[in-house]
């Protein structure tokens, strides 16, 4: 019986273990990817967009695709 009761201790207690070990390995990939991504922007920098026009060309797009009564022309050579 004494037997049986460590046997299952010891097995409760490395399963809380292995869930341990995945959170922590997650953390750690968490960790080294975050420590590349301030080198990629400490060596390149973000860059100086002060205009943001593409993004307001891609909005109207968006706006204009949601409206009903669009007409669109294609033309192909």
């Amino acid at each position: 019986m004494n037997k049986f009761l460590i046997a299952l201790v010891s097995m409760l207690a490395l399963a809380g273990c292995n869930e341990d070990l995945r959170q922590s390995s997650d953390a750690i990939q968490n960790k080294k990817q975050e420590e590349i991504s301030k080198q990629a922007i400490q060596s390149v920098g973000l860059p100086a967009i002060v205009n943001f026009q593409e993004k307001r060309v891609y909005k109207d797009i968006y706006e204009l695709r949601d409206r009903p009564n669009l007409v669109t022309y294609t033309y192909l050579v």
